[in-house]
């Protein structure tokens, strides 16, 4: 079980360039975590196996491993196997991995067979490293979509800085795939959100392209952004007479907002709470005051209270995945609302 201090953290060792110590990296630190009483898991996705046979696993103890937890044939507690080292456990690799790819090609769940795994992974081990193929593929792909974290080994030559330029282009597909999917699920749920939700979600995906679109990327979120702003205050200022704003309908918009805001916060809160009860992972309370729009401010605000009652408690990253559900869902609740306007 993991420590109650400390954090489950699912971390990917990859890079597209072999020989740059990938394997000889998961090893080490998985095996420093468990010298410091961490319970940790390694995960060997390379055909080749290094990992496995670094940490003393015959080939007769490989009968089960990642082949089976990838094709589910087997459950994953029986691909899991004890190592000589106390607190460190593998789901070791044969050359059967090789086949993966190939037979997972018409599964729909094919990029996410690992993933799947993660929660329970997360209730059992303190750390989880999985050591990727040096290579672009099937395996490396559900790695990347399991992790919360990537580690990239990296030799001063320029062979592995190319690699690190090949994996970054990788991560940034796997990033293109969510506003394109995002928007057509809420095209074909809510189609009068579909303005709101379709301008964010491009903007989004304009910055995850790459260098094709630096410059409309660097202008959407700069030049066109300041000027839109500059002229929605010109707007704004020049026709906002006292008549105009200090009446009840004004002051009513304000004072729903500020309301609406308020109960946001204190129901994300009680959200929380109510899930807490209901299973033993537990999620920060803080967490569930992000779901809001304001992006990033209520992310940063909920991270400085943390870490003033914690130091170590570092919540920032979780509460930006929930502050951008607020976004999302604040988008679609305005499209359902202007269609009922209209």
């Amino acid at each position: 079980m993991p420590s109650k201090k400390t954090k489950s953290k699912i971390i990917a060792v990859t890079n597209q360039k072999g020989g740059v110590g990938k394997t000889t990296t998961a090893i080490n630190i998985a095996t420093s975590m468990a010298a410091i009483k961490k319970s940790v898991l390694l995960i060997d996705l390379d055909p080749q196996g290094n990992a496995s046979t670094g940490l003393g696993v015959s080939d007769e103890e490989r009968e089960i491993g990642a082949y089976e937890m990838l094709g589910d044939k087997n459950n994953i507690e029986r691909s899991i196997k004890k190592t000589l080292i106390p607190g460190l456990d593998i789901i070791p690799a044969t050359v059967d991995l090789s086949a993966v790819e190939v037979e997972l090609v018409d599964v729909k769940d094919r990029m996410q067979r690992l993933k799947r795994f993660s929660s329970k992974l997360k209730t059992k081990y303190d750390f989880v490293f999985i050591d990727c193929p040096p290579s672009l593929g099937l395996l490396t792909i559900n790695a990347l979509t399991a992790a919360d974290s990537l580690l990239i080994p990296l030799q001063c030559e320029f062979y592995a800085l190319e690699g690190l330029s090949h994996l970054k282009k990788t991560i940034s597909r796997i990033k293109i795939i969510f506003p394109i999917v995002m928007t057509i699920v809420v095209s074909l749920i809510v189609p009068s959100s579909t303005p709101l939700i379709g301008f964010l979600m491009f903007g989004n995906l304009i910055k995850e392209i790459g260098s094709s679109t630096g410059r409309l990327s660097k202008a959407a979120s700069d030049n066109i952004l300041n000027t839109s702003t500059i002229f929605l205050g010109l707007s704004i200022g020049a026709t906002m007479t006292p008549a105009s704003f200090l009446n009840t309908q004004t002051l009513g918009i304000i004072i729903g907002g500020l309301f609406a805001f308020v109960i946001s916060i204190i129901g994300g809160i009680l959200a929380v709470k109510i899930f807490n009860l209901t299973t033993k992972k537990k999620i920060n309370p803080l967490i569930g005051a992000t779901g809001l729009s304001a992006v990033p401010m209520a992310s940063r605000v909920a991270n400085e209270i943390a870490i003033k009652h914690d130091p170590k408690n570092h919540i920032m990253h979780y509460a930006m995945a929930s502050n951008i559900s607020g976004v999302i869902g604040s988008a679609v609740a305005a499209g359902v609302l202007i269609s009922f306007i209209s």
